[in-house]
C-alpha cells in the first residue's frame, strides 16, 4: 500500500513539474488583455504597445519580436499593416533552461461599418421630418450621427446623435416640411471610427396652385434615396386630419390635377409607397413616406379653422384627472382605432372596439404630464387631436 501511494505521489509531482516547464503566456495591448488571444483589430491611425506576459518555464525570459524588439514589449501601428493581407505579430520566448515557444497575434484592419438610411418621412402628428434606419448588426457601434444638407450642395452638418440602444429614428425638430424638401444622410460610430457617408434620402415636398375651371394642381419633388418609390398615393379631405384616398400615380409623375374637387377648403398630402418597409424598433414600423400637407385655403381666401369639421373632441382639455373623447355620431365604430402618441412620436396606448361614442380618459393612461396626440382612424379617414395632460 505504501509503494502504491509513493508511486502516485511521484506521478503527480512529475505532472506538476512538466506543466511548470511549459512556456505559455498572453498578450496585452496598451495594458489590456487581448480578447480571443490570437486576433487583434487596429483602429485607423492608431498605435499600440503590445506586451507579452510569459508564464511557466523557468524565469528569467528573453524575447525576440518580429518587429526586432528584444524586450517584453513592442510597438505596432496601423500604418505598419499590409493593406491587402493580414499581418502576424510574432514573439519567441526563451526561458532560463533554453526552452522556447513562439506566440503570435493576427493583426487586421478594423472592418468598415456601413450604415444607411431606410426612409425619411414627414410625421403627420409633429409635422416634422423623421429619419428612419435599421439597427446595425455590428455590436461595436456605439451611436448614430444624423446629418442634414446645408445650403451648399453635398455639404452636410451634424444635427443629432442617437445611441445604438435607442429606437432607430430621429425627429428633425428644426425642419419645416411645408417650406422645403431636405436631404439627409447617416453614419455609425464605433470606438475606432465613424463610417463614411452612404446614400442620401430626400423628403417629399408638395405644393398647390389654382388650375383652370375650378381645379387644383398638385406639384411635388420626387422622393430620392435607395428605398425608391413603387407608386404615389394622393390623399384629399375637407379637414386637415380627415383625408381619404383620391388616386394613385406612377413614381415617374411629379404633377397631378384634381379635376373634380368638391367646393370649399381642401387638404392634400402625398404618400410614397417604398420598395421595402422599415423597422425602427420592436413596435415602430414605417410602411410608407409622407409629404407635407397643403391646403387651398389661402388661395380661396377662407380661414380653414372656421369651417373645419372634426370627427371628435376631448373635454376637458387640458386633462387633469379625467376627460372624455367625444366622437361624432357619423363616425363608424366598427373599424375605429384610437392611438395615443407622446411628443416624440412614441405610441403609448391603443383603444379599439368602442361600445359607444364616448371614450373615458384617465390621468393614469399617460406616462407623465405634457403634450400628447390622439390619432383617430376610421377606415380610410384619420384625424389627430392634440391633448394637454397636467
Amino acid at each position: 500500500m505504501k509503494t502504491k501511494t509513493t508511486t502516485l505521489l511521484l506521478v503527480l509531482l512529475l505532472s506538476i513539474s512538466l506543466k511548470a516547464q511549459i512556456l505559455n503566456g498572453y498578450f496585452l495591448a496598451n495594458g489590456d488583455t487581448v480578447q480571443g488571444f490570437t486576433e487583434f483589430f487596429f483602429c485607423k491611425d492608431s498605435c499600440y504597445t503590445f506586451t507579452f506576459l510569459a508564464t511557466g518555464g523557468t524565469p528569467p525570459y528573453s524575447y525576440a519580436w518580429s518587429t526586432g524588439s528584444t524586450t517584453d514589449h513592442t510597438t505596432f501601428c496601423y500604418s505598419d499593416l499590409d493593406p491587402f493581407n493580414d499581418d502576424t505579430l510574432l514573439v519567441t520566448v526563451t526561458d532560463n533552461n533554453n526552452h522556447h515557444e513562439s506566440f503570435f497575434l493576427r493583426a487586421q484592419n478594423y472592418p468598415d461599418i456601413l450604415q444607411q438610411i431606410c426612409m425619411v418621412t414627414v410625421d403627420p402628428i409633429l409635422n416634422k421630418n423623421v429619419i428612419v434606419w435599421t439597427q446595425n448588426i455590428n455590436p461595436d457601434v456605439i451611436f448614430y450621427n444624423i446629418y442634414r444638407e446645408t445650403t451648399s450642395l453635398n455639404q452636410f452638418e451634424l444635427i443629432g446623435t442617437v445611441p445604438r440602444t435607442s429606437l432607430s429614428f430621429f425627429v428633425d425638430t428644426a425642419s419645416n416640411p411645408a417650406q422645403v424638401a431636405e436631404r439627409y444622410t447617416i453614419t455609425a460610430e464605433s470606438l475606432c471610427a465613424e463610417s463614411h457617408f452612404t446614400s442620401y434620402h430626400k423628403t417629399l415636398h408638395l405644393t398647390i396652385n389654382t388650375g383652370i375651371n375650378n381645379t387644383w394642381n398638385l406639384i411635388w419633388e420626387n422622393y430620392t434615396g435607395e428605398n425608391f418609390p413603387v407608386k404615389y398615393r394622393i390623399w384629399r379631405g375637407s379637414t386637415e386630419n380627415g383625408l381619404e384616398l383620391l388616386d394613385s400615380v406612377s413614381p415617374s409623375v411629379t404633377t397631378y390635377t384634381d379635376l373634380t374637387p368638391p367646393s370649399g377648403i381642401l387638404y392634400y398630402t402625398l404618400e410614397m409607397i417604398p420598395s421595402y418597409s422599415c423597422q425602427a424598433g420592436l413596435k415602430n414600423y414605417y410602411a410608407s413616406s409622407y409629404s407635407n400637407k397643403v391646403s387651398n385655403s389661402s388661395l380661396i381666401g377662407i380661414d380653414a379653422k372656421e369651417i373645419s369639421k372634426s370627427m371628435a373632441f376631448v373635454s376637458p382639455n387640458p386633462l387633469v384627472n379625467t376627460a372624455t373623447l367625444n366622437l361624432s355620431p357619423s363616425v363608424k365604430k366598427e373599424h375605429l382605432i384610437i392611438e395615443v402618441f407622446d411628443l416624440h412620436g412614441q405610441k403609448i396606448k391603443t383603444f379599439s372596439n368602442l361600445s359607444n361614442n364616448q371614450l373615458p380618459l384617465s390621468r393614469c393612461d399617460f406616462k407623465t404630464a405634457g403634450v400628447y396626440f390622439l390619432r383617430i382612424t376610421n377606415e380610410n379617414n384619420f384625424e389627430i387631436i392634440k391633448l394637454i395632460v397636467q
